[in-house]
């Protein structure tokens, strides 16, 4: 974002300078000042990429503004553009220049040439700043250099000061002089390839592979001490190093030179550390090899760094290949069904079309609608499940009722298909009572329920439960097309189905086993598949539980048996025209008087002046206040007044939400013809006889 200052004593003009930026440059910050002194407080604390300076001030004019702001070690990089009446004089713009004014705009101003100006500009200050910021980083590498280099010389010295007293100690020792003054030598060779080389881990070797010289990262490296292993042999002090390196020091004792930048070793703890080596030959001043160099780098780090990489780039292009899919299996199951309703509601329309067409058309019609609600269930469950917000509400409920009821919703579609359906549940637990969410287990076992009809062509469907110490194990078998033995370990991940293909022969948005899992998590189970490719498949699933054997049915929820109110008046509080126009011609066909509200502050207000209105249908979402808010408004002045909220939202919550504002029933859209009459009927806006 870059930020403008206009400095104009004329409020009018800054106004018209910040619309024309509002147009020219819509992400920028428009910062304005009425005075020099108060533009240049504003400098420093905003830090512009640019100034619109006025030439015409009064106390203090446009160039003795640009005089301190250019005075400024900071601000004096900010382009200043002076504007300017027609008639200024040359020597005044030689004074502005002279002040350090960068460019000049005549009154009146034009829009193109100020908007040209300013971007000009401000790319200028861009790149002058981007060459600082690079001066300023190669400053701090050169300085970082510097004093690597330093430390470098001064450990070279240090070493160089060591290695000299200890050829001195030698000199000593050695009785012949000759034999002396040649190891003096070889110690100086070995010196120059130290400090020329700036190795690592090092060590210097003879030729009966003995310890000349050690650096320090070595010693740490391999946990020894310089005075413990100087003149030593090398296999004696790691008795345990394999052939293989025998082989390499033998190699280059011949003259050759060995290397490996991505080496490993294993540990006695099984640990994996990975190494950069090389190993060579160093020579005597006569020419003849005198032993081997071998240094080494610990790049364990490095490796772990590149392999996870490696690994998360083999993720992130699975990950990809499979939400492109799956994004294409989002359109197919959005578009599919939307096209079955606006293809049927056309032909509906249709006046050649008779009444048993219409009638199909509309089951058809239903049925696409269905299958488009359900996919978008789907996606806001795994939205809610992927966010941890789905929450989890435990009831006591009979779990029979819920098995039987799944039961009668399934049967009709296996009848269809001509595939047996059976539901096994353990003797004398008719009246089993399940402490649980009753509708979280209803949608798991729907869900399994679903797939497996839609993957079996032949056989048979069964579905139950047994009792497993503190828990219920439930089952879902089918005989169905069964799943790849590869694909198992990937059933229940999101974005994956076994076939991403546009020739699979069934649909589906591919959630429904990653939606099942979370559920079965959320009520604190676990769920796994047993499966043989052409052989059909079992899913279970284990949900904790507290069983009270033969414990009484639970009883259903009374409906009021007051009768129906006389001229009931019902509000409905709809933005939406259409929605609007639905609810009025599902209550029209009763004896119920309507009275409509575009948005909740309307709905508050016609409360208020309509005493006679006996219940509100409020949608949440609306414009000016929505209807959390207006049923909070309504519920301080009209306690008993009943208040349905409708929303299209329909998750988890947001019945909660809707109670905790003051709403006495909920309805998700798109709404449901029965359950709307229903929740009437509740509170006596119609009488249940009509029903």
């Amino acid at each position: 974002m870059i930020t403008i200052l206009a400095i104009d004593d004329k409020p009018r003009n800054l106004v018209v300078l910040t619309a024309i930026f509002s147009r020219t440059f819509p992400d920028a910050r428009i910062v304005t000042a009425l005075s020099g002194r108060e533009g240049i407080d504003l400098a420093l604390t905003e830090n512009p990429d640019v100034i619109l300076l006025d030439l015409v001030m009064p106390e203090m004019n446009g160039i003795e503004t640009c005089i301190i702001l250019k005075k400024d070690e900071v601000l004096k990089r900010i382009p200043v553009i002076m504007i300017t009446a027609n008639t200024t004089d040359s020597i005044t713009r030689i004074q502005a220049m002279e002040a350090g004014v960068e460019a000049f705009l005549s009154k009146p101003i034009e829009e193109a040439a100020l908007s040209a100006q300013v971007a000009s500009l401000i790319r200028l200050k861009k790149s002058e700043d981007h060459v600082r910021e690079e001066n300023k980083h190669l400053e701090g590498l050169i300085q970082e250099r510097t004093k690597a280099l330093e430390e470098s010389n001064r450990a070279a010295t240090k070493l160089l000061d060591e290695l000299k007293t200890r050829i001195v100690r030698c000199k000593l020792l050695e009785h012949d002089l000759l034999q002396s003054e040649k190891k003096f030598n070889d110690s100086e060779a070995n010196l120059r390839y130290i400090v020329k080389h700036d190795l690592n881990a090092l060590a210097i070797f003879d030729r009966d592979m003995n310890y000349m010289a050690v650096s320090d990262r070595y010693m740490e490296d391999y946990n020894v001490k310089e005075e413990d292993i100087i003149g030593k042999h090398h296999y004696l002090v790691f008795p345990n190093i394999p052939q293989k390196w025998k082989d390499v020091h033998q190699h280059c004792l011949a003259g050759h030179i060995e290397h490996n930048d991505d080496d490993d070793f294993e540990h006695h703890d099984g640990s994996i550390s990975y190494y950069k080596w090389e190993c060579r030959p160093w020579y005597r001043t006569d020419g003849e090899i005198g032993g081997i160099i071998i240094y080494t780098e610990v790049t364990t780090e490095q490796k772990k760094s590149e392999l996870a990489l490696i690994d998360a780039l083999g993720k992130a292009e699975t990950s990809n290949r499979l939400k492109t899919a799956f994004m294409h299996n989002i359109s197919h199951e959005i578009r599919t069904p939307l096209n079955g309703i606006l293809g049927f509601s056309r032909l509906i329309a249709q006046e050649d079309t008779s009444n048993e067409e219409k009638l199909e058309f509309y089951s058809l019609l239903n049925s696409s609608s269905n299958r488009l609600l359900n996919t978008i269930t789907n996606y806001m469950d795994i939205s809610l499940i992927t966010s941890g917000s789905m929450d989890m509400k435990k009831k006591p409920f009979n779990l029979q009722h819920l098995l039987q009821q799944l039961f009668e919703q399934i049967q009709p579609i296996c009848v269809k298909k001509q595939l047996g359906f059976h539901m096994v549940i353990p003797e004398k637990a008719e009246n089993l009572i399940l402490h649980s969410d009753q509708e979280l287990l209803e949608k798991v076992l729907l869900q399994l329920l679903d797939n497996a009809v839609k993957f079996t062509l032949k056989g048979e469907i069964s579905y139950g439960y047994t009792i497993k110490n503190d828990s219920l194990k439930f089952f879902v078998r089918d005989t169905g097309i069964g799943i790849n033995p590869e694909f198992l370990p990937l059933m229940f991940q999101s974005f994956t189905q076994e076939e991403f293909m546009c020739s699979r022969g069934y649909d589906g948005s591919g959630l429904g086993l990653s939606i099942t899992r979370g559920l079965v998590e959320l009520m604190g189970g676990t769920i796994h598949v047993e499966s043989e490719k052409g052989a059909g498949s079992v899913f279970f699933f284990s949900i904790p539980h507290k069983v009270q054997e033969n414990a009484p049915e639970l009883s259903e929820v009374q409906i009021t048996k007051e009768p129906q109110q006389k001229n009931p008046v019902v509000l409905i509080a709809e933005d939406d025209e259409n929605n609007l126009y639905l609810l009025e011609s599902i209550l029209g066909k009763y004896e119920i008087a309507i009275l409509s509200a575009v948005n909740g502050k309307e709905a508050v207000d016609k409360c208020r002046e309509h005493p006679e209105i006996s219940l509100v249908l409020m949608d949440l979402k609306m414009p000016v206040m929505d209807g959390l808010e207006a049923t909070q408004e309504i519920k301080l002045f009209r306690k008993d007044l009943p208040v349905i909220a409708i929303t299209a939202f329909a998750m988890r919550g947001d019945e909660k939400k809707a109670l905790e504002a003051g709403c006495d029933d909920y309805l998700a859209k798109p709404l449901n013809k029965a359950s709307l009459l229903e929740k009437l009927k509740l509170f006596r806006a119609i009488s249940a006889i009509l029903l």
